[in-house]
């Protein structure tokens, strides 16, 4: 099995906040999604209107009744006109990987072609990526609201990163293929997110090392390959998998155990990593519009809509069928087995500074490797939190690792 890196060149921004202060920042994140849906003469999907008749233009009407659609303080707000206009000159390249694309157009239009966004949601907080220039657009508002009130628990984390999406050709545990990659990287000091899409691994580092992280992929024998513009591994990972997943990573556990951090086992919210399916992805943006617009207490304690590629819209929703059917997720509009639950585990790392690196990493290997190297996980790092995705049929296995630590 090999893997394929490809390096997205769009500085990324990243948004902290609790999730109590996120109503704050519901209008910009609806904002974001709006503009993610673009020109609606390019990027209509067929079932945007079909069950319920929903679209924009209808989700808008509905709460213009109430005089909210004008009133630019107003979580439910449309994008302006003029911000409507700036998004039209979107073109579909859905069939080329994000790094072809960004070395491909000028900077204008390298943003226009960058698909990448994720907003996700947890018990304690919300973290929001996007393009450094989107979030300008959308977030430097509320951002500056919250700076006014003196909430320092409201952040936008000062490093820029860049999203390295990681693809493989099948074989071993997808749990395996993002270890091997990640752990030449944490072990030189390079500060990672991670997260876990329905179609493929996502990677955020530091945009100013990207240099040093090309350098380090070269010496892990990845070579660069021009046809695809990513770098691909040369050996295979399933030869390596012993030596991946056998340190230690005591570090991790000695600085975890000095700040006295423990990981919390959340079963009450078991959750699915789906995906819109072709020709959906516009529908279930309009539907997160629509969840996020919601009042905090009826949201879904964990949540995540994560935009690798323009054909890709990968979400994490909650296990409950009349929970996703209440958010106007249909079965019919994502794909995934409803079988495959998972249950997150997450750790607070508020207390940690925001370099900090292997710490997701150092308890994945520990608990893979409780497992005898066949434990399947899930990531979705937060800006002050980290949270793996266990399978829930393993759930007592992981326990006794965690016991142990």
């Amino acid at each position: 099995m090999s893997i394929q890196v490809h390096f997205n060149n769009v500085n990324l921004s990243v948004i902290s906040l609790p999730r109590s202060k996120l109503w704050i920042f519901a209008n910009a994140i609806v904002q974001l999604l709006y503009n993610a849906i673009g020109d609606e003469n390019n990027h209509r999907d067929s079932s945007a209107s079909s069950e319920d008749g929903t679209d924009s233009e209808h989700f808008a009407e509905d709460y213009d009744s109430d005089g909210d659609e004008h009133d630019p303080a107003s979580p439910f707000a449309k994008p302006s006109t003029e911000s409507n206009e700036s998004t039209r000159k979107s073109v579909d390249n859905s069939s080329k990987p994000q790094s072809e694309l960004s070395t491909s157009t000028s900077h204008d239009d390298k943003e226009e072609t960058n698909y990448f966004f994720h907003v996700a949601l947890t018990p304690s907080e919300c973290t929001i990526i996007c393009s450094t220039s989107l979030s300008n657009k959308f977030f430097n508002q509320p951002l500056r609201i919250c700076q006014e009130l003196g909430y320092s628990d409201v952040e936008k984390l000062p490093e820029e990163y860049l999203s390295l999406i990681v693809d493989s050709d099948g074989g071993f545990a997808k749990s395996h293929r993002i270890l091997e990659l990640t752990k030449p990287l944490s072990e030189n000091n390079v500060a990672l997110f991670y997260i876990s899409s329905h179609f493929n691994d996502v990677v955020l580092i530091p945009s100013h090392l990207k240099q040093r992280v090309e350098q380090i992929l070269v010496s892990e024998h990845f070579i660069f390959s021009e046809s695809s513009s990513s770098y691909i591994s040369t050996y295979d990972v399933d030869d390596k998998k012993e030596s991946v997943l056998s340190d230690s990573h005591e570090k991790t556990f000695e600085l975890l155990a000095k700040e006295d951090i423990h990981p919390q086992v959340h079963e009450k919210h078991k959750v699915l990593l789906t995906g819109a399916r072709p020709g959906e992805i516009r529908y279930c943006i309009l539907k997160t519009i629509k969840l996020i617009s919601l009042a905090t207490p009826s949201q879904p304690s964990y949540f995540a809509i994560t935009r690798t590629f323009s054909n890709e819209l990968s979400l994490i929703l909650p296990k409950s069928h009349k929970l996703r059917s209440k958010y106007g997720y249909k079965s019919t509009s994502t794909i995934g087995s409803f079988q495959d639950v998972l249950v997150p585990i997450a750790m607070d790392l508020s207390k940690l500074p925001i370099n900090c690196t292997g710490i997701v990493a150092g308890l994945a290997n520990k608990l893979i490797t409780k497992g005898g190297n066949l434990l399947e996980i899930a990531y979705l790092s937060m800006a002050k939190s980290g949270v793996i995705l266990i399978p829930e049929e393993d759930l007592d296995l992981v326990r006794t690792g965690l016991n142990e630590l």
